[in-house]
């Protein structure tokens, strides 16, 4: 067997609409195709209104030969050449006839006579789209316009009903613009929620950092340094100041902040320690032991 796949493809669309073809071609294969049968170079052409199927001869078992829809509508024109009457009903079943064979044109023309010899047939007239109003027959259009209705997309309505079916898709669409909207603003909020969660969330980690970069500066806390008043009875140990980067510690006679000088509960003048430090004020304190604290600067290489 040796049909192609188009060739399939068509075979089972003519399968849909056997009543509308000719000839009937039974294949071996249990298939069958329909249509008007010409042999050349030793296949099959059979001719359907929508194409021409091509089959290989061999691949045929027997065909069964019909009249074609033109064929038949030939035939039914010259049966009803023969009436002496009721060519207008007649005519109207052709037109039928023909539309339901999807002959649209040769339809057209028996709708056509039937109204030419039967001007108020029913079935023709409206198969060409006419309408009785008030004893006349019209388009269908003009009879609507006449009954005082008037066109809303596909259907015709009172004007009333017009307006308000127009009022109703108004308000359908301002109700769909204002669930749009709100659905719009409440994206944005969601997301600067999410933004401004991301900022804190972010500033939160920077601290936590910070507070890890100076946990283990100096025993005074982070961000200064505490002053050890001459209540104490004994200097805390100096213990070694470490600078973060961009920090800086300097060791003077005096305050360099207001040019105090300290005093050390014996009397003596204490060295003045003073720390600058990245985003915080610069903190000074008395150096009581006669040890100056060891500075660890990493900004010095």
């Amino acid at each position: 067997m040796r049909i192609s796949m188009p060739v399939m493809a068509v075979l089972v669309l003519s399968l849909c609409a056997a009543s509308s073809h000719a000839d009937t071609v039974f294949l071996r294969n249990g298939g069958r195709v329909e249509g008007k049968v010409t042999r050349k170079d030793g296949k099959l052409h059979v001719e359907q209104p929508d194409g021409v199927v091509i089959v290989d001869e061999a691949d045929v078992d027997f065909i069964e030969p019909h009249k074609t829809p033109i064929e038949l509508y030939e035939d039914k024109l010259g049966e009803i050449a023969q009436m002496a009457d009721g060519q207008g009903e007649a005519f109207a079943k052709l037109g039928q006839w023909c539309a339901e064979n999807r002959l649209k044109t040769q339809a057209l023309s028996a709708y056509k006579k039937a109204v030419q010899i039967d001007p108020d047939n029913l079935q023709a007239r409206t198969a060409l789209g006419y309408a009785l109003f008030e004893g006349k027959w019209m388009t269908v259009e003009d009879a609507n316009l006449a009954r005082g209705l008037v066109k809303h997309k596909d259907a015709w309505v009172t004007p009333e009903a017009k307006v308000d079916l127009e009022k109703l898709e108004a308000a359908t669409k301002f109700e769909q613009a204002k669930a749009e909207t709100e659905r719009l603003r409440m994206a944005r909020a969601e997301a600067e929620l999410q933004a401004a969660n991301a900022k804190a969330d972010a500033a939160m980690a920077e601290v936590e950092a910070l507070k890890e970069q100076y946990r283990d500066r100096d025993y005074y806390g982070y961000g200064g340094v505490a002053i050890i008043g001459s209540g104490h009875s004994k200097p805390a140990p100096e213990k070694p100041i470490v600078l973060g980067p961009g920090d800086r510690a300097t060791i003077t006679d005096f305050n360099p902040l207001n040019g105090v000088k300290y005093t050390k509960p014996d009397g003596t003048t204490a060295k003045i320690l003073t720390v600058y430090r990245i985003g915080a004020p610069p903190v000074t304190r008395p150096i009581y032991s006669n040890t100056p604290p060891q500075i660890i600067d990493p900004n010095k290489k």
